[in-house]
Order: C-alpha cells, then sequence, then structure tokens
C-alpha cells in the first residue's frame, strides 16, 4: 500500500460444508509478515460467517466460520461476501488466507468450497492517533468551564471532564482538528473512538460538528451516523447543545474503561475541499455527570464511498375478537423470475448490503395474523442505484385484519378501492362492492388483499 488507508475486501464464493457446526471456511489475514489472524464475524457487512461457534475438533473449533450450504448452492450459484480488513499504514502489507477445517467421519457435498474471484479495495485515509501528540488539535472554552478540553499526554487521549455541581454555567468547550484536504471527489466518512459520561435526562451533551472550506460550523445530523451515533432524545437545558441531537448519558461500557467507535457519513465532497472537525462539548448548570465527561481516543477519515445498508420497514397490527395477536413477515424478492421468500428475512424490517445484482430488484412482503390464514402483501418496491427514480407509489395504508363473533374474517381498511388477487404476484384488479369494514366467510377461497393507497 502506497498511502494509509482503509482496506475492504470482496470475494466471490459458494460452499457445502457439513452442517450443524461441523465443518467450516474462515478468512484470515497476516499483516506485514505477522501471524495470520481471524477475520471477525462484525467485519462482515454481507454473507458473513454462520451464527454461532464450530464443534468438534478441526481446525475452527470453537471460532465463527462459514458452514452448511451457501445460498443457491445446489444451483451452481456464487454469493459476494465483503468484509472491512480495517486501517492500514503506507507500505503495510497484507497476506489474506481462506482456511477450511473438517472434522472426522462426515463431510459436506463436494465441492465443500469454491472461490471464484477476489479483490481488496483500498479506500484513502486520514488517520490520528493522539498516543503520541494531541494531533494538532486547538481548544476554544467559552465560560469559566471547570473541565475543559486538555490533551493528556500521558494517557495519548483528549479529556473533558465538563461542569461540577455547583450552580454556573452553561458552558461549553470546543476541540478543533486541523484542516484536512480533501483527495479526490467523493464521499467521507469520520470515525472515533471515544467514551463519555454526561448528564443523563438529556441535560449535558456532546456533538460533532463540520466546516467546510472555512466556512461556519454546523452539527453533523443524527442521521448522518451509522454506528454509535447521538442520544435519540433532543437535549434540554441551555447549554449549547440544547433542543438538539448529542450524545447523552454513558458510552457502553463506560464504567469498565471501554472506548466505543462511532461512525458518520460527513457528505460528498470535491477534490481539494477543506474540512476541519469540531468536538462540540455543552455542559448546562447544577449538575454533572460522571469525571471524565468526554474522551476521544483517535479519530480518522475515509475518502470513498464505504457500503451503505439498504433498509425496508414495514409495520402491521392484527387482532382477533379485539384482542390483539401476533403478525408474521415474510419478504420477497423478484430478479425477473417472479417472487421468491428471502431466507431468513421474516421481521418487519429487511436490511441489507447491495451488490451490483441487487440493483432494480423488487422487494415486497407478505404479512399474516398469526393463527390464521388471513395475509395481505404490500405495495412493491425497487430498489435503485441512487439515481433519482422519480416519484414513488403512494403509500400503502394499513389493512387490519380481524374475526367476529361467527368465526368471518374482517378487514377494514383506508381508501378505495380495495385491490385483490389469487396469487401473491397479481394482478390485482379492484374488488366489486368492497367497503370498509368488508366481511369474508371462513370458507372462502384463498385470496391476496392490497389497498390502492
Amino acid at each position: 500500500m502506497s498511502e494509509s488507508c482503509a482496506v475492504t475486501l470482496n470475494f466471490s464464493h459458494r460452499y457445502a460444508f457439513e452442517g450443524d457446526l461441523w465443518d467450516g471456511g474462515q478468512v484470515r489475514i497476516s499483516v506485514n509478515g505477522g501471524e495470520f489472524t481471524t477475520v471477525p464475524p462484525e467485519a462482515f457487512s454481507a454473507n458473513g460467517y454462520a451464527p454461532g461457534v464450530l464443534q468438534g475438533n478441526g481446525l475452527l473449533n470453537g471460532q465463527s466460520a462459514f458452514n452448511g450450504p451457501s445460498a443457491g448452492y445446489s444451483e451452481g450459484e456464487f454469493i459476494t461476501s465483503t468484509a472491512a480488513l480495517g486501517s492500514f499504514n503506507a507500505n503495510d502489507t497484507l497476506v489474506v488466507q481462506f482456511a477450511g477445517g473438517w472434522d472426522e467421519a462426515a463431510t459436506g457435498t463436494n465441492p465443500n468450497w469454491v472461490i471464484d474471484t477476489m479483490d481488496l479495495v483500498f479506500l484513502p485515509i486520514t488517520s490520528q492517533d493522539f498516543a503520541t501528540d494531541d494531533g494538532g488539535f486547538t481548544v476554544e472554552t467559552v465560560g469559566a468551564v471547570p473541565g475543559p478540553w486538555e490533551y493528556d499526554a500521558a494517557q495519548g487521549l483528549w479529556i473533558a471532564d465538563g461542569s461540577n455541581s455547583d450552580c454556573g454555567g452553561p458552558y461549553h468547550s470546543l476541540l478543533n482538528s486541523p484542516i484536512y484536504t480533501v483527495p479526490q471527489n467523493d464521499e467521507v466518512t469520520l470515525n472515533f473512538s471515544h467514551r463519555y459520561a454526561f448528564e443523563g435526562d438529556e441535560w449535558d451533551g456532546g456533538q460533532v460538528r463540520l466546516s467546510v472550506n472555512g466556512g461556519a460550523f454546523s452539527r453533523v445530523p443524527a442521521e448522518a451516523f451509522t454506528s454509535n451515533g447521538y442520544w435519540p432524545v433532543i437535549m434540554q437545558g441551555s447549554s449549547i447543545v440544547g433542543g438538539q441531537y448529542a450524545f447523552n448519558g454513558p458510552s457502553a461500557g463506560y464504567g469498565d474503561g471501554e472506548f466505543i467507535t462511532s461512525s458518520a457519513v460527513l457528505g460528498s465532497f470535491s477534490a481539494d475541499d477543506t474540512l476541519v472537525i469540531q468536538f462540540a462539548g455543552g455542559w448546562d448548570d447544577c449538575s454533572t455527570g460522571t469525571n471524565p465527561n468526554w474522551v476521544i481516543q483517535d479519530l480518522q477519515l475515509v475518502f470513498g464511498s464505504a457500503a451503505q445498508a439498504v433498509e425496508f420497514t414495514v409495520a402491521a397490527e392484527a387482532s382477533r375478537l379485539g384482542d390483539p395477536i401476533g403478525v408474521n413477515y415474510q419478504w420477497q424478492r423478484n430478479d425477473g423470475d417472479g417472487f421468491v421468500d428471502i431466507t431468513g428475512a421474516t421481521g418487519s424490517t429487511h436490511r441489507f448490503f447491495p451488490i451490483a445484482e441487487d440493483f432494480e430488484s423488487e422487494f415486497m412482503v407478505i404479512v399474516s395474523a398469526q393463527g390464521t390464514i388471513n395475509t395481505t402483501t404490500t405495495d412493491i418496491a425497487t430498489l435503485t442505484d441512487g439515481e433519482d427514480p422519480g416519484p414513488g407509489p403512494d403509500p400503502v395504508s394499513t389493512i387490519g385484519i380481524s374475526t367476529d363473533a361467527d368465526g368471518n374474517i374482517v378487514l377494514t381498511y383506508e381508501g378505495a378501492p380495495l385491490l385483490g388477487a389469487d396469487n401473491v404476484e397479481g394482478p390485482y384488479e379492484e374488488v366489486d362492492g368492497a367497503s370498509s369494514p368488508m366481511t369474508i366467510a371462513p370458507d372462502a377461497a384463498r385470496k391476496f388483499y392490497q389497498s390502492s393507497n
């Protein structure tokens, strides 16, 4: 590697290891000639290891690995797995290892593991570890902050103790990065390791802000975070973060001295744009959290479009004789040959990391009331490549499913007309004479319904 960068591994493969977590395959890396270490399950953003750990006496006993047959194996289909290998320095060397481990006495289907293609994606980064110096960061403080941002050289950390229990304030202390220059026209992602313990109940908080090309600082919005973002409730009080989203309360593992990594997509920028990152600590008065309030260990800017998850969500309710009952979900996908069930996609949300062949695929979900034959389907959603697809379909209204005292099925819905079909793929046509509520005899032929709204 000629420059510091974040590295992502993509590889196309198919496998059919002995199931029930006996045999398996695993990805490992060696850095600068060192020992091979396992790429952990959490590094995968698409088609990762099987849940659980392998048993038996094979090489991978007690470890995570690929297991069983991959999707579409029997049809000869390949899947693409994607994993973030980490961040590396210029001139680091990497070796990728695919480790197959087999137990005894039984095996899966031959071939057990086939690898078709592999590529490494290198995204340039700017990385700052405060272990050796303060990174050129500077501090602005407003008010007599009892514990403003300070660099602790012994620990290699930037630390803000913040407020105290005296009724002074409000206070704020701003930690500003040096100027970073964007090397290419692309997206920029901020990653930083930190821990915090602000006064809870939305009083004190920390916030990330950004200045572009010397302009005013504006907060990085809550929706920009892809992991470990702000507290989900708006801050109160008179501090600089009052009325806004911010980090609040203790971070996970704070009491044990653990750091978390937060990630946020800052946006897309042009080559030679300049960025300054600001960590704004805001404190109200009369009370405080645990000291230190906020500690930052390192940060990293990744220049390039990283994989982003796609998420489809649906909500439904069902009742029987006025009492709520559970709802089942089954997501389906159409690649051009009709809708088929997506294995494991049985929740109200379907989330995955797309690859090229996912774009222009169609998705929908079948919703059913538990313990009944009552089902409904959503409108079809098409995954696009990020270009404006034009106006989407009108929102789907909720169809309520219940039964009356005589055992009849009762549909309630908003909007007209109600559409029905004999199978889930349609075609859907207007149901003559339908109005809400609509009663259906329990022995009526099976039918699928959706609202036109």
